[in-house]
């Protein structure tokens, strides 16, 4: 079994797997390699080796072991000088890593000198940039680091990131190495990719003789990182008090800020290096320095509650006042962290208690706000201003009660605050409380005669409010202190109003029980009534009518409870409503009633309520319009029917004169139309222009409601008021379907317009050539001519409808017809510059001869000799 592991484990179990020597502290998984098999596992570890498995030979955990390293070094030596070329010239697949890069982890100068004998480059890097010096200095082996320097190692060779041995040995505090890199020239002030110099690192990790070592040889003690952080700074911010000594004996900028405008001494004060401050604060440092965002070291001290470092700035005179950008001081923010004790501290050396940020809060607003009551009474007992308001205009009292901080609200109110100052947009203390539900604020406010009435800029109460929100204990109190109960807001909505259109019912009673005025309407007209009936709210105007309200105040519009019922649907609404006696048949301004309202929206089951309580089923709105007419209208045909049955009149017009069949015709509603016709509507009534139902149709396209008229009697050849028929308006409309039906019914195909134009005269016209064949097929009168003479034919060639020309000549048209002005269709094919038609007309016999003198003068002048169309000269 141990045989087939060594042989095929992956080199990773065989890295971290097997050990030749038992141990005492050994992970239980760990596999015993037998005596018997160590030759077989040294040359496991070798084939590895020769695959380019680099660092899982080197890794391996015998490897650790000096003894194991001997024999496996002697493993090597037996194989021919050729052989061991090719391993220790054998980079690590993955990483490519040298043979030489790996030794230097282990300190073991035998095995780096036979990589060395056998050729092995000193200054080959791996994938990182790493070098075989860089990783000795990394693990502290300063024979191997002597001996890479003899062999001229490249001492200034980085990795990738920029770190060079000198770097990572100040980093790892490896001082004798540091010295020997130094000993050959190594580049102290040599920075990694961020700018952090070997003196940086040293001082970062304090240590103390590496900073001393690259001091006395004149290491940039100023030398920063890309985002400006000095060797004095970092060691500030690690709290490394004797390297801060050290770097400050020597010169170090002490004002050296980084990109951000951070101070040594701030980062110290942040960070509570009470000992580090003193010893800048010796050193004559900027006491008052700002970061970019102006905080000062006094400024992030009183923010991080480190008190004894406030005192110590202020006994060296640190600005007490100075703020940050946006206007905090350092008492104002002691006050927002609750910082009592540097509050106090602050107060003693004089801070500007009043002093506000750039949206104008004090201390004592931001106190009050965070719920600080020690600090507010601090603040107070110093002459705070207790009324300064932010620059929306809330005052300490206003921010306290919008926040239930009921105490700071006692607090306040017994140093004097003014119980109704106002923000802009006038909201009051109270109004504030009353929004917020804050009761025992309330009272409290109530007690110190707050006022009941103060109203915010759009004239809302804080009963208003409270109402608004369904505050009732809060509308109970505002009540029992007096508060108007009928004080409106600017749109004219009263406490009662709000109340009903917000479905409060508790408060609705409240109200009326105060005697509030039942029918205050809005600045529109709409009543409590009318609100609760538009939203619904079905116990609310219960409670209404049972105190008697208006059932039929109506909105300036002159909208009904009622019609806003039927409108929106609300059927149990519109029962109660009529069970209390609602003017059933009362109209909006423009004449809709109730049940025209409900007929509209489609609400069938109001329509059913309306009528059993005998709604007019004939009352028209200002233009004409029936409960009928728009059922049919918005084809709503169970409501038609309810209407019928209940005996509408089926024949009642609007203005125009259209009826609900005329409606129902032009609007393609084919099932209103047959309903009507079962009921006897009368099929030919026409609207004010002597349009029939038949006529609509056919200009529409309504092929299967042509059908049922006609399967229905009605007059096929019923004329307009300009006598135009139903055919002809087919024809003009294109609709050669419905021009067949009518055809088949005997519409006569002659009837002419007023002007003489008949069917076929007005499809060449249109040039509707299947509907000319149509009509010619079904013998239509080819030579019927307008009122002054003109023939299909003419118009066909006057609007250059060459097939239509074709079809008419071949049905015998009369070529030669002339208008009453003398025009004959070659004459206005010619002015219309229509050649080819011209040509055919000449070819079928046309003659021009006949022309009269005036028109062939106007062709001449026009250019248009008609000789120029003939093929041949004529005579």
């Amino acid at each position: 079994m141990i045989q087939l592991l060594i042989k095929n484990a992956d080199s990773r179990v065989i890295e971290q797997r097997f050990l030749l020597e038992k141990k005492d502290d050994m992970d239980p998984f760990i596999t015993i390699v037998p005596p018997e098999y160590h030759q077989m596992y040294k040359q496991r570890m070798t084939d590895d080796w020769f695959k380019g498995r680099v660092r899982h030979v080197f890794n391996n955990i015998n490897m650790k072991v000096p003894e194991f390293r001997k024999r496996f070094m002697c493993h090597l030596n037996t194989f021919d000088i050729g052989v061991q070329r090719q391993l220790a010239l054998t980079c690590d697949v993955d990483y490519k890593d040298t043979v030489l890069l790996q030794c230097c982890q282990y300190n073991d100068i035998t095995l780096f000198q036979w990589c060395i004998y056998h050729g092995v480059d000193v200054n080959q890097v791996n994938c990182n940039g790493s070098s075989p010096l860089l990783a000795s200095a990394f693990t502290g082996h300063a024979d191997i680091v002597k001996v890479l320097l003899d062999y001229n190692a490249d001492i200034t060779k980085c990795n990738h990131t920029g770190i060079s041995p000198l770097m990572v040995a100040c980093h790892k505090n490896h001082i004798e190495i540091v010295k020997l890199l130094l000993d050959n020239k190594a580049d102290y002030n040599k920075c990694m990719d961020d700018g952090g110099s070997p003196l940086f690192i040293a001082c970062q990790e304090n240590h103390i003789e590496i900073v001393k070592v690259l001091l006395e040889l004149k290491a940039d003690i100023n030398k920063c990182t890309d985002d400006g952080v000095s060797p004095l700074f970092v060691a500030c911010q690690n709290n490394h008090t004797d390297i801060v000594k050290i770097l400050l004996d020597n010169k170090a900028e002490i004002k050296k800020c980084t990109d951000e405008g951070v101070s040594p001494l701030s980062i110290a004060c942040a960070n509570n290096n009470t000992e580090i401050v003193k010893v800048l604060l010796d050193n004559k440092v900027d006491i008052d320095n700002s970061a970019s965002n102006g905080e000062t070291p006094l400024f992030m001290s009183c923010h991080m509650n480190h008190i004894e470092i406030v005192k110590l700035l202020l006994d060296n005179k640190a600005d007490i006042n100075k703020c940050i950008d946006n206007g905090v001081s350092p008492l104002t923010t002691a006050c927002h962290k609750n910082n009592i004790e540097i509050v106090k501290v602050l107060l003693v050396n004089k801070a500007n208690i009043n002093k506000c940020t750039n949206d104008g809060e004090s201390p004592l607003f931001l106190s009050c706000h965070m719920n600080h009551i020690k600090i507010v009474k601090l603040l107070l007992d110093n002459k705070a201003d207790i009324n300064k308001c932010i620059d929306d205009g809330s005052s300490p009292l206003f921010i306290a009660c919008q926040n239930n901080h009921i105490e700071i609200v006692k607090v306040l109110l017994a140093n004097k605050a003014d119980i109704d100052i106002c923000n802009n947009n006038g909201s009051s203390p109270l109004f504030c409380s009353s929004q917020e539900n804050h009761k025992e604020i309330v009272k409290v406010l109530l007690d110190n005669n707050a006022d009941t009435d103060k109203c915010i800029n759009n004239g809302a109460s804080p009963l208003s409010i409270a109402c608004h929100n369904n505050h009732i204990d809060i509308a109970k109190v505002l009540l029992d202190k007096k508060a108007d109960i009928n004080k409106c807001i600017d749109n004219g909505a009263s406490p009662l109003y709000i109340a009903c259109h917000n479905n409060h019912i508790e408060i609705v009673k409240v109200l009326l029980d105060n005697k509030a005025d039942i029918d205050k309407c809005a600045n529109d007209g709409e009543s409590p009534l009318y609100i609760a009936c538009h939203r619904n709210h079905i116990q609310i105007a219960k409670l209404l009518l049972e105190n008697k309200a208006n059932i039929n105040k109506c909105l300036d519009n002159g909208a009904s409870p009622l019609s806003i019922a039927c409108h929106m649907n609300h059927i149990e609404i519109a029962e109660v409503l009529l069970d209390n006696k609602a003017d059933i048949n009362k109209f909006t301004y423009n004449g809709s009633s109730p049940l025209y309202i409900a007929c509209q929206n489609n609400n069938i089951e109001i329509v059913n309520v309306l009528l059993d309580n005998s709604a007019d089923t004939d009352t028209c709105s200002d233009n004409g319009v029936s409960p009928l007419s728009i059922a049919c209208h918005m084809n709503h045909i169970e409501i038609a029917k309810v209407l019928l049955d209940n005996k509408a009149d089926i024949n009642k017009c609007i203005d125009n004169g259209a009826s609900p069949l005329f409606i129902a015709c032009h609007n393609n509603h084919i099932e209103i139309v047959k309903l009507l016709l079962e009921n006897k509507a009368d099929i030919n009534k026409c609207i004010d222009n002597g349009i029939s139902p038949l006529f609509i149709v056919c200009q529409n396209n309504h092929i299967e409601i042509v059908k049922v008229l006609l399967d229905n009697k009605a007059d096929i050849n019923k004329c307009m008021d300009t006598g135009t028929c139903p055919l002809l308006i087919a024809c003009h409309e294109n609709n050669i379907e419905i021009v067949k039906v009518l055809l088949e019914n005997k519409a006569d195909i002659n009837k002419c317009m007023d002007n003489g134009a008949s069917p076929l005269l007005i499809a060449c016209q249109k040039n509707h050539l299947e509907i000319v064949k149509v009509l010619l097929d079904n013998k239509a009168d080819i030579h019927k001519c307008t009122d002054n003479g003109k023939s299909p034919l003419y118009f066909a060639c006057q609007n250059n409808n060459i097939e239509i020309v074709k079809v008419l000549l071949d049905n015998k048209a009369d070529i030669n017809k002339f208008t009453d002005d003398g025009l004959s269709p070659v004459c206005v094919a010619s002015i219309e510059n229509h050649v080819d038609i011209v040509r055919m007309l000449l070819k079928m016999g046309a003659s021009y001869k006949h022309v009269p003198n005036i028109w062939c003068l106007i062709l001449r002048l026009l250019g248009w000799p008609l000789k120029a169309y003939m093929e041949e000269p004529l005579d």
